[in-house]
């Protein structure tokens, strides 16, 4: 499985990965590096509840760094990425 940051959702579909497995996801990471508020943007193939499940599982094992400001760590909302998997 790999990861994407900086998602142009348009630009995906069109790519390499448009044959390829894959979740997108939206979420907000706390300033204590928590996920909050997961949503699944697109799965491809659509409505893939094995990928989602797998993507939920991945984020929740993977410890986030909150973004820093002013050298205090920050809430950031909206974050999206693409977990791709090999089938």
């Amino acid at each position: 499985m790999s990861e994407k940051t900086n998602i142009d959702l348009q630009e995906l579909a069109t790519t390499e990965l448009q044959d390829a497995a894959y979740v997108v996801v939206q979420f907000d990471v706390t300033s204590s590096g928590i996920v909050r508020n997961l949503e699944f943007i697109m799965t491809n193939p659509e409505d893939d509840s094995r990928l989602r499940r797998m993507a939920r599982e991945r984020i929740n094992i993977t410890p986030f760094r909150p973004r820093l400001e002013n050298g205090q760590p920050i809430a950031t909302e909206d974050v999206k990425m693409v977990y791709t998997f090999q089938e």
